[in-house]
């Protein structure tokens, strides 16, 4: 099988799901990296964390556009945003969250962390 061949099989094998544990175990494997004499397993665990986060600040960002804000949303929202911000200090990064739900609404910033797409960090869900 050549290389051209073996990128249309991926193609054809890519759905929504496996994307979605892709960025998950590309996010573990970053996290692992920082703190290479901790578990992996922490990684793993922490990447689930900030992936299952970043799916309710993007839910909650489509609220607040759809139907405009709440202070129960806003509660929420912030109280995400600090945990999401909680478990990346345990690796030296930063979490930002913003609030325009037609991009990543989490992003984990640092030295060395790659980008998966316009803006700075790697996006979170």
């Amino acid at each position: 099988m050549n290389s051209e061949q073996e990128r249309e099989l991926r193609a054809s094998l890519r759905s929504k799901k496996i994307e979605r544990l892709a960025d998950e175990y590309q996010l573990t494997a970053i996290l692992a990296l920082r703190r290479p004499q901790a578990s992996s397993y922490f990684a793993a665990v922490d990447a689930a964390l900030l992936t299952k986060i970043g799916r309710r600040l993007s839910a909650v960002a489509v609220a607040d556009c759809n139907y405009g804000n709440r202070p129960r949303r806003e509660r929420e929202y912030e109280r995400l945003a600090e945990r999401a911000k909680t478990i990346a200090a345990w690796y030296g990064l930063t979490a930002e969250s913003g609030g325009d739900p037609r991009g990543y609404v989490l992003r984990i910033v640092g030295d060395g962390i790659p980008r998966n797409s316009m803006g700075d960090g790697y996006g979170i869900a």
